[in-house]
């Protein structure tokens, strides 16, 4: 968008402005709400029940009526003015700072008017919200606000827009919604559906076999330079995984390489350095290493073990207030490890 785009934009949105002003705004009424449960467990929301409903895999996204949602998908089309409302979540990794997410979701709507972002609380979580507005053409504005979260290791979203005056109108229906979202909490041992499962299958390799929770899937992972093999066995969680990686030792002892992983963890200051330990898998001598992330609630754990010239390096972690669930399957996933080669 060039200055005088931007310029425009401003003009029509405070020509809107000042014509809401000077006529009596209409508040639509909050209806009767219904309850929403999301399919994976990872939110609960009331909504408003004469809204149109979308769901997939990781959102649901409310609309004032059927005929409105066209607008949201291409704000250009010509159908009916309306509001809208999504509730979006995606497991992550290492996210542990949420600026990061805030900034890609602005970069997304370049051009547009962003008010400063303010602290505020989404289902009792420490939150970030940053309201927008952008003009569509000489008629219509958009506007909305987002905001993100992170609870469980998962990143939440709630966004809201309405076009034209519908924003406001709807405003009370949107606050309403908004406070009713509960994000999923932490589980106990027995409640923890997405916990590992007891029943293992197998992974057999050229290089490797390992036997995993049966509810876990594995994946191979794009190989980097050196790598010999490379494979992820992860469940639900994405925080919650094991890995198995096999390297060239280029004559390097066990004492060498437990030694210069444990340099790279400490420098990466990503790491609270554990105890480590000298043990046994697969009839080999190995090493391991206890780790915990310092601004996740994450623990993790780095197994080592030379033969015949090559690394095998186990990396494993887990949700740490589940630890307890986590930590007896995944062992007994390393005693399973069996060298190849």
């Amino acid at each position: 968008m060039n200055q005088m785009q931007k310029v425009l934009a401003l003009s029509l949105l405070l020509t809107m402005v000042l014509a809401s002003c000077a006529k009596k705004q209409e508040v639509i009424p909050v209806p009767e709400m219904k309850g929403y449960d999301n399919p994976s467990e990872r939110f609960k929301v009331m909504y408003p029940g004469n809204w149109a409903v979308q769901s997939d895999a990781k959102r649901v996204s409310f609309y004032s009526s059927e005929d409105a949602k066209s607008r949201f998908i291409d704000p250009t089309s010509t159908g009916p003015l309306g509001a809208m409302i999504t509730i979006a979540f995606d497991p992550q990794d290492s996210l542990t700072d949420i600026s990061q997410a805030v900034q890609a979701s602005k970069d997304e709507i370049q051009g547009a008017r962003i008010e400063p972002d303010e602290s505020v609380m989404y289902s009792e979580r420490p939150a970030v919200k940053y309201a927008y507005s952008y003009s569509v053409d000489d008629k219509t504005a958009l506007y909305g606000y987002k905001v993100f979260a992170l609870a469980d290791s998962t990143l939440y979203s709630f966004t809201a827009e309405g076009f034209n005056e519908n924003f406001a109108a709807y405003k009370a229906i949107i606050d309403s919604t908004f406070k009713t979202v509960r994000l999923m909490a932490p589980r106990s041992a027995a409640t923890f559906s997405s916990a590992p499962s007891t029943a293992m299958t197998s992974l057999t390799s050229d290089h490797f076999d390992i036997e995993y929770p049966d509810n876990f899937e594995a994946s191979f992972p794009k190989k980097q330079k050196d790598e010999i093999a490379v494979a992820e066995l992860k469940g639900y969680r994405a925080d919650s995984k094991i890995r198995v990686e096999v390297n060239p030792a280029k004559k390097n002892t066990l004492g060498k390489v437990f030694s210069t992983y444990k340099s790279s963890f400490e420098s990466s200051g990503l790491f609270r350095i554990g105890r480590s330990k000298e043990i046994t898998i697969g009839g080999e001598k190995a090493m391991y290493l206890d780790l915990s992330y310092q601004k996740a609630e994450v623990d993790g754990r780095a197994y080592f073990a030379v033969k015949s010239d090559k690394v095998y390096y186990l990396f494993m972690t887990w949700y740490r207030p589940e630890g307890n669930v986590y930590l007896p399957v995944f062992e007994s996933s390393v005693k399973s490890l069996k060298f190849k080669g």
